[in-house]
C-alpha cells in the first residue's frame, strides 16, 4: 500500500492512541488535524490545549485546525480539500461534521466509535454503557454520514465490561482497541475490500452528552446503580453529594462485605473502626474515597480523622 493521506479530527484522551497509531504507521500521512479549540481548564483556569493538539504539536503536524465552528465554515473547507486527504479519521471529536466536510475525503470519511453500533449513539457512550450495566461494549468502525452515528460500519470488536472498570480505565482499553482497528479499516478501504453493514434501527439507545448534574447521587437508587455511577463518571463530572451545605464528592465506593444492623435511612452516614459507610435504598456502601470542596481527595480513614465530631446519623443529600 503506498502513502495513504489521512485528516485526522479528534480531541479527547480517547482520540490520542488513535492519532499515535496513524502517524506512526509507515504507509500512513497525516496531512493534517482538526480540533477543538484551546479551553480553560484547572483550579486557576489555565488556556489548556486538547490532548489531540498536544500529541500533533510534538509530532510536527503543522497543519492543526481549531475552529469553534465547523458548519457553514468555508474558509476551513477551502484549507482542508487543499490538503487532498484520502481517508478522514474522526475519533471523538466534539462537533457534528457537514457534509461538505464528510466529502472531502478522496475515499472515505470514517468514525472509531466507542460503542457496539447501534447501541450508543451520540457523545457520551463509554460511560452510559457502564451505568447501564453492560456486560460487553466495544468499538465500531463507521461511515460518517449526516445523521449521528447512524452510518454503516466496517469492522467492530468486543471487550467485557468488568466491575472494576471505570470510565478511564475502559476509555483506554478501547482507544486502544480503535487504534488498531483504524489502521486495518484504512488498508481495506484502499485496497477495495471494506464490506459494510447497516444498522439495525429498531436496537438504536441514544448516549446523551454528560452534564455536571448528572454526577448527584441519588442514595434512594440501589447500591448497585449507584456504583455503576461513580465508575461511570470517574473522570468527568464525577459523583457528589451535599454535606453539611457543600459538595462532596464521591470517588471510589464499594459494597460491604457485612451486613449491619443500621437504619437504612438513604444517604444517612455510618462510621466504624475509622471505616465511612453510607445507606442506599437497598443497603449499605462502603465509601473508601472522597473529596470536600477546594481540598484533596483522601481516604475515608483521613476524612474521618479530620472531622471534629461524629457523622454518624449525617444524611448525604
Amino acid at each position: 500500500m503506498s502513502s495513504v493521506k489521512v485528516l485526522f479530527w479528534g480531541t479527547p484522551d480517547f482520540a490520542v492512541p488513535v492519532l499515535e497509531a496513524l502517524i506512526a504507521s509507515e504507509n500512513i500521512t497525516v496531512v493534517g488535524v482538526v480540533t477543538q479549540p484551546d479551553k480553560m481548564a484547572g483550579r486557576g483556569k489555565k488556556l489548556t490545549p486538547p490532548p489531540v493538539k498536544v500529541l500533533a504539536l510534538n509530532h510536527g503536524v503543522k497543519a492543526i485546525f481549531q475552529p469553534e465552528h465547523v458548519r457553514k465554515n468555508i474558509e476551513l473547507r477551502e484549507a482542508l480539500t487543499a490538503l487532498e486527504p484520502d481517508i478522514s479519521v474522526v475519533a471523538a471529536y466534539g462537533q457534528i461534521i457537514p457534509p461538505s466536510l464528510i466529502a472531502i475525503a478522496k475515499y472515505e470519511t470514517i468514525n472509531v466509535h466507542a460503542s457496539l453500533l447501534p447501541r450508543w449513539r451520540g457523545a457520551a457512550p463509554i460511560a452510559r454503557s457502564i451505568w447501564a450495566g453492560d456486560e460487553e461494549t466495544g468499538v465500531s468502525i463507521m461511515k460518517v454520514v449526516k445523521a449521528l452515528d447512524a452510518g454503516d460500519y466496517m469492522l467492530q470488536e468486543k471487550t467485557p465490561i468488568s466491575a472494576e472498570d471505570t470510565l478511564p480505565v475502559l476509555t483506554a482499553r478501547l482507544a486502544e482497541m480503535g487504534a488498531r482497528l483504524a489502521l486495518t479499516a484504512i488498508k481495506e478501504i484502499i485496497a477495495g475490500s471494506a464490506s459494510w453493514t447497516k444498522q439495525d434501527e429498531s436496537q438504536v439507545t441514544y448516549a446523551a452528552m454528560l452534564t455536571k448534574a448528572d454526577g448527584h447521587i441519588d442514595f434512594t437508587q440501589n447500591s448497585a446503580y449507584i456504583m455503576r455511577q461513580v465508575r461511570a463518571l470517574a473522570s468527568w463530572p464525577g459523583t457528589f453529594a451535599m454535606f453539611e451545605g457543600a459538595r462532596l464528592m464521591i470517588h471510589q465506593v464499594l459494597p460491604m462485605s457485612e451486613a449491619r444492623n443500621w437504619p437504612r435511612i438513604p444517604g444517612a452516614l455510618f462510621t466504624e473502626n475509622r471505616h465511612l459507610y453510607v445507606a442506599t435504598g437497598d443497603g449499605f456502601l462502603e465509601i473508601k474515597e472522597l473529596q470536600r470542596e477546594g481540598r484533596n481527595s483522601v481516604s475515608a480513614g483521613m476524612f474521618l480523622a479530620g472531622m471534629r465530631q461524629d457523622i454518624t446519623g449525617k444524611v448525604l443529600k
